[in-house]
């Protein structure tokens, strides 16, 4: 019997040990793919079902988390997937406050579809100052709302904090309304972003953010946006601030309508677009309807349909637009100019801008404004070249709408006489460009014409080993990265920039 005893307890801890063993490490598990979710040891994200598990979490959406791996979300369809952070009400909401790094990495396939919830993306909320979402890829997102609005494949809601170096590559929007490229609503900043998504609804239609009362810096759009009244090639609706962005997203259907922005009442600067704007009124090439401030800006677009249709703006009720151009064509039946089709209310801007794209029409059409409503111009040119058959605004003439030849609008001294800024602002090779913005000028681009080329090349040698490039002498401007000498480092940054501009 003692004998048996014995062999009984030994066999007891053994089984103790062995489920010591079993278990132990279970208890020790680390949550996710590993880490504490703290901002130096964040969760990590390796896997779709840790992807999905963080917004069955609410618990978890204040901390951190870093992707691992290039995932795919192709397994969750319909309403499956756990968006994080949702927004049903002012009263019914939880937001991800925390950071989501996507670490260069991509997440593909993500799809939703919905009948009747609003604000849908891979977050469905965001709101902290301190909350971030970067680094990341979404590929081929495929997002349908039915009759709900608000969807956008990375953020529902941005209400403070940022986005970062985050982009949308491919994929499909619809829905009725709401409807973003990357976001729907922002009131926090968006930086060095993009989209290509393709979008169809029925209004505020946005091909990076539909409506934006916040800041977006360095982002542009493409792609095919499809809607029936405000719709932006970048933005539908802007209340906050878009500076050095560009769309070159193809824009169409009813009505105020615009390749950057549909309505402006906002600020953007240092801007561009140049995809085609097709619609039925109040299409702009740049901006639908402007009751705020454009500066700095320019279109390239092709914009066509029936009324009040502009090279830069389709109507500019009461807003400013200053130092900038347009230079694609306009065709409309009724209503159009090179610039702005409807300049309209006392406090309605324009200061100096020019145009020079053919404009064609039946009546109220001008080579700068079609038709004028008590607006203010400074020092404006259209060229009367091109458009040898029109008037400055509509059928009447103002001393501050000036038709030049092709050849006077390529020379600088017709701008310089009118007070244009050549120093800070504008800049023209004489002969064979109109004037450009300094901004547009590519680095290296020190000779004309214009464009990074051999003539570059040949100056940038002839500088080589220079030093001593402060301000007194500053080597022809070769020193590209303002460390004093001429150098291979220089040399980098130029060869970077070959044939940019071109």
């Amino acid at each position: 019997m003692r004998n048996l005893s014995k062999a009984f307890g030994k066999l007891t801890i053994l089984l103790l040990l062995l489920l010591a063993i079993c278990f132990f490490p279970l208890s020790a598990q680390a949550k996710y793919g590993g880490g504490t979710g703290e901002p130096n040891d964040p969760y990590l994200i390796c896997d779709a079902n840790q992807m999905n598990a963080i917004g069955a979490d609410a618990n978890d959406w204040d901390k951190h988390f870093k992707l691992t791996a290039d995932i795919d979300l192709s397994g969750y369809t319909g309403t499956e997937f756990n968006t994080i952070g949702y927004y049903i009400s002012s009263i019914d909401n939880k937001a991800f406050t925390g950071v989501f790094e996507g670490n260069g990495h991509a997440i593909f396939n993500f799809s939703f579809t919905s009948t009747g919830r609003d604000y849908i993306g891979l977050f469905g909320y965001v709101s902290d100052p301190n909350a971030e979402i970067k680094d990341l890829r979404l590929i081929d997102p495929n997002l349908d709302a039915g009759i709900a609005w608000n969807i956008g494949p990375l953020v529902g809601q941005l209400s403070g904090g940022t986005i970062t170096n985050c982009c949308v590559d491919g994929g499909s929007i619809s829905g009725v309304g709401g409807l973003g490229g990357l976001v729907v609503v922002n009131s926090g900043t968006i930086t060095d972003c993009s989209s290509s998504a393709s979008i169809s609804g029925e209004s505020g239609i946005g091909g990076l953010v539909a409506s934006n009362d916040g800041t977006i810096t360095n982002c542009y759009s493409s792609g095919d946006l499809h809607g029936f009244s405000d719709v932006g090639g970048l933005v539908a609706f802007n209340g906050g601030t878009i500076s050095n962005c560009y769309s070159d997203a193809n824009v169409s259907e009813m009505q105020i309508m615009g390749g950057l922005v549909g309505r402006n009442d906002g600020t953007i600067t240092c801007c561009y677009s140049s995809g085609d704007v097709s619609g039925c009124m109040a299409i702009g090439g740049l901006v639908g309807g402007n009751w705020g401030i454009i500066t700095n800006c320019y279109t390239a677009t092709s914009v066509s349909g029936t009324d009040d249709m502009g090279g830069l703006v389709g109507i500019n009720s009461q807003g400013t637009i200053i130092n900038c151009y347009s230079i694609g064509s306009v065709t409309v039946r009724n209503g159009l100019a090179g610039l702005t089709a409807y300049n309209s209310g006392h406090n309605a801007t324009i200061s100096n801008c020019y145009a020079l794209g053919s404009v064609s029409d039946s009546y109220d059409i001008g080579g700068l404004v079609g038709e004028d409503s008590g607006g203010l111009y400074t020092k404006c040119f259209w060229d009367n070249t091109v458009n040898s058959s029109l008037t400055g605004i509509g059928n009447t003439t103002d001393p501050n709408v000036i038709g030049e030849s092709t050849t006077n609008m390529q020379t600088q001294s017709t701008f310089t006489s009118a007070g244009w800024d050549f120093v800070n602002i504008w800049d023209i090779c004489e002969g064979t460009n109109y004037p450009k913005f300094l901004w547009q000028i590519p680095i290296g681009d020190f000779l004309c014409p214009d464009g990074v080329n051999f003539f570059d090349y040949s100056f940038f040698a002839g500088h080589w080993a220079e030093d001593n490039c402060g301000a007194s002498n500053d080597c022809g401007g070769t020193d590209l990265d303002k460390l004093g000498s001429v150098d291979i480092n220089d040399l980098r940054i130029f060869v970077d920039n070959w044939l940019a501009g071109l």
